[in-house]
């Protein structure tokens, strides 16, 4: 699908791409892709909503056609570099859909910036993901052997284990995106999440949120999903079974039926 528009802002010494679908007249939905991809994964929702939202994709900094910056990245970072993006495509105030690490984001946004958001959909994501151990160690594994060293135990992590058989091009071309990322990035975003823990923040979120796990999710669990749920007043919840850690592909109808049925509401 063609962008209806496209463009990029320069944020902290790095240049943030977005792109955009649908008409201005629409209501806003801004996504956030998970670490080591890009805004190509969000294309199951961008088709089945386009008609009814206008979509703006941002790639994160140092993925996809986003440039890095010599700073080390942090989430208030990453999060002005949604804002000024969404502010780029002419988005004052949006709803936010965000997975994994872009959950992470969604949730910084809905804390510290309200004003700026309608609503917010986190999608396998928790208040903290992984230990700091195991991002120091996913990072020297990196290091030491480049982005193919990952991405084997990314396809068991990303998917359900039918997941390839019954979309061969979707399972291809994601772990291709994985293994061409920018190393330095991922690096930088390991480094990043190693320190991440909104566990004592996310109570403070009063906006209206959607929150979706996936009951193969080796990454952020069901039971992280609940405890957000318990610490966001008035937060909904879904589970998609049979959904791996990138559940918006892995289970495209069913993720995007259940975002779909939120935005309908609020």
């Amino acid at each position: 699908m063609t962008p209806s528009d496209r463009g990029t802002v320069a944020k902290d010494g790095a240049s943030i791409a977005w792109q955009s679908f649908g008409g201005t007249d629409r209501p806003v939905i801004v996504f956030s892709h998970s670490l080591g991809l890009d805004s190509s994964t969000w294309r199951p929702q961008v088709e089945a909503l386009v008609d009814d939202f206008r979509i703006v994709l941002v790639d994160t900094r140092g993925h996809g056609n986003s440039t890095l910056s010599a700073e080390p990245f942090t989430l208030e970072g990453l999060a002005g570099d949604v804002l000024a993006a969404a502010a780029a495509a002419g988005a004052d105030r949006f709803h936010f859909c965000g997975i994994s690490m872009g959950g992470q984001i969604a949730l910084w946004v809905a804390i510290n910036r309200p004003e700026r958001l309608r609503s917010i959909v986190v999608a396998n994501t928790a208040a903290r993901i992984g230990t700091e151990q195991s991002w120091r160690e996913r990072a020297a594994a990196i290091r030491s052997e480049g982005m193919v060293s990952i991405s084997e135990a990314a396809k068991g992590r990303f998917f359900s284990p039918d997941f390839r058989s019954r979309r061969p091009e979707w399972f291809e071309e994601t772990i291709a995106t994985l293994e061409s990322c920018d190393p330095v990035a991922y690096i930088a975003c390991c480094d990043m999440l190693a320190n991440i823990d909104l566990t004592a923040d996310v109570a403070a979120i009063s906006l209206p949120t959607l929150i979706i796990a996936g009951d193969l999710d080796p990454t952020a669990s069901v039971d992280q999903a609940r405890w957000l749920q318990g610490k966001i007043e008035g937060s909904e919840m879904e589970v998609l079974e049979g959904a791996a850690h990138l559940s918006s592909l892995d289970r495209a109808e069913d993720f995007t039926a259940a975002l779909g049925r939120f935005l309908e509401h609020h």
